[in-house]
């Protein structure tokens, strides 16, 4: 009696040797048929290819495939009674080709994998053995004995005098000295702006409130004015009767004309 599964069926099924190849169609309930397939087949009689969807039986499991699929005993045979394998799907030929394209790249790149990897290591090989050749030179440089004066090398005494010879002199130079910039700090006496440069006529920047205290890098004294203006470290200018006076005397730049 066949215990097949209602409406499972194949697509396409045939024999090759020992083995039955098929491909699973409509079937009710597909889990349950491909689970009862796995129960009665064992795993070592039974493969399954995931690429083109199609299973492989053991041909002394035919009686399984009997007793699931409904068209099994049609689909076999043709009209002489002799089996009949489907001719491939567009889809199934494509995949295919692609899969054997795939043999033949992986064929490929075994074959020249050797041969890539010597071009590969020659250039390793030179760049290890120049950086050997520099630092075999550079110890060798470092154990060189220091070279003797030439007065030492042609014989002649450096200097003589009443004690035998003593070394002469070396100068030894100044040390540059660096030019410090004269500052004083002040404090705002008043509210008070701070310009753009030295005089009423340039922009106001900023106000400063009274208490606060400045640093104070030049002074000029315009022409027209009895008063001198002071210039901030921030390039501002203030005028000197806004702030107290500073306890140094700063640089001092006359204007002639402006």
């Amino acid at each position: 009696m066949r215990n097949f599964l209602p409406s499972a069926q194949l697509v396409r099924c045939y024999r090759i040797g020992e083995q039955i190849y098929f491909t699973i169609g409509k079937a009710q309930d597909r889990n349950a048929t491909i689970s009862a397939l796995e129960e009665q087949v064992p795993s070592h009689a039974r493969s399954i290819d995931t690429i083109l969807n199609e299973w492989r039986v053991d041909s002394g499991y035919e009686h399984v495939l009997e007793s699931l699929f409904v068209n099994f005993p049609a689909i076999m045979r043709n009209h002489s009674g002799a089996y009949l394998p489907p001719t491939p799907s567009p889809y199934h030929r494509s995949m295919g080709s692609l899969t054997s394209l795939l043999n033949q790249s992986l064929g490929y790149l075994y074959a020249n994998l050797i041969t890539w990897s010597l071009w590969l290591l020659i250039p390793l090989i030179g760049l290890a053995l120049w950086t050997w050749l520099n630092i075999q030179s550079a110890n060798l440089d470092q154990n060189q004995p220091a070279a003797e004066p030439l007065s030492t090398a042609l014989g002649i005494p450096e200097q003589a005098g009443e004690q035998g010879a003593r070394p002469l002199a070396t100068a030894t130079p100044p040390s540059p000295t660096r030019a410090t910039q004269v500052t004083a700090k002040v404090t705002v006496l008043q509210t008070a702006n701070l310009r753009t440069g030295p005089g009423t006529d340039f922009e106001v920047r900023e106000q400063v409130s009274s208490g606060l205290e400045l640093i104070l890098t030049g002074q000029v004294v315009p022409p027209d004015d009895d008063y001198i203006w002071f210039r901030l470290d921030s390039g501002l200018w203030i005028h000197s009767q806004l702030v107290s006076g500073p306890s140094i005397t700063l640089p001092t730049t006359l204007i002639t004309n402006r």
